[in-house]
């Protein structure tokens, strides 16, 4: 489950299939991508993505495409 400060902490990959969305609208922060996790996949994110140093970020299959509709802040994310 999605926290208040936007965290998905016991969830190492994230994974968003095509055709899927991941609502991460709520709360405001978006989702907060925290060392050690990954949000891969080829669908479509709802609101803003904050990667911290050590998260990875992988779009779907060579090439592929993962939709953000919001804001991408990335600190030393991979």
């Amino acid at each position: 489950m999605l926290t208040a400060d936007g965290t998905l902490s016991s969830t190492p990959l994230i994974d968003v299939a095509s055709g899927a969305t991941l609502d991460v609208s709520q709360p405001l922060t978006g989702l907060m991508l925290g060392s050690g996790q990954t949000l891969a996949g080829s669908g479509t994110v709802s609101g803003n993505v904050n990667a911290a140093a050590g998260s990875t970020l992988v779009p779907g299959t060579s090439p592929g495409t993962l939709t953000i509709n919001g804001a991408l802040n990335l600190s030393g994310a991979s």
